[in-house]
C-alpha cells in the first residue's frame, strides 16, 4: 500500500513546485489571495478548483505525466479519448485538457496498433437495373 501512494505523493510535491513556474497559476494565486475568483482556492499548497480537481501546471511534462497515468498505466488499459479524459477530468484541472488528452491518444502507438477502426461497415451490394440497350449503361467494380 505504501508503494502505490508514494507516487502520486511526489507528483503532489512535483506539481506543488511547479506552479511557481507556471505564469498562469501565479496570476491564479494572486486573484485567490486579492480575493477576485472564486472558480479557484488555495488548499496545502495547491490550486484547487470544482470537485476539488489539482490545478497542474506546466511545467517538466507533468500533464504529459497525469495522461500517461490515467491512459497507459495497466489498471487505465488504453481506455480511449472520452474514458482518459474523465479519468483524468477527475481529479485534475488545466486549461486545454480536453485537446490535451485527444492529441495524447491519437499519438498513443498501442492504440494505433491494437484498436479497432470505428468506422460503420460498407452497405449491401444492390445489382443494377438490367439495361434494355446495349451502351445504355456502363459501371466500374472497384476491388479493394
Amino acid at each position: 500500500l505504501a508503494d502505490i501512494s508514494r507516487p502520486q505523493s511526489n507528483l503532489r510535491d512535483r506539481i506543488k513546485n511547479g506552479l511557481q513556474y507556471d505564469t498562469l497559476a501565479q496570476t491564479i494565486i494572486q486573484l485567490v489571495k486579492e480575493g477576485k475568483t472564486r472558480r479557484f482556492w488555495e488548499e496545502d499548497g495547491l490550486i484547487l478548483t470544482k470537485g476539488k480537481r489539482i490545478y497542474v501546471p506546466s511545467y517538466d511534462n507533468l500533464r504529459r505525466e497525469v495522461m500517461k497515468e490515467c491512459h497507459d498505466s495497466k489498471w487505465a488499459g488504453h481506455p480511449g479519448v472520452h474514458r482518459t479524459l474523465a479519468l483524468v477530468g477527475e481529479s485534475y484541472y488545466w486549461p486545454h485538457l480536453k485537446d490535451d488528452v485527444e492529441a495524447f491518444v491519437k499519438t498513443c502507438l498501442v492504440c494505433q496498433q491494437d484498436k479497432i477502426e470505428q468506422s460503420t461497415p460498407a452497405g449491401l451490394l444492390e445489382p443494377l437495373p438490367i439495361p434494355e440497350r446495349p451502351w445504355e449503361s456502363i459501371s466500374l467494380d472497384f476491388i479493394v
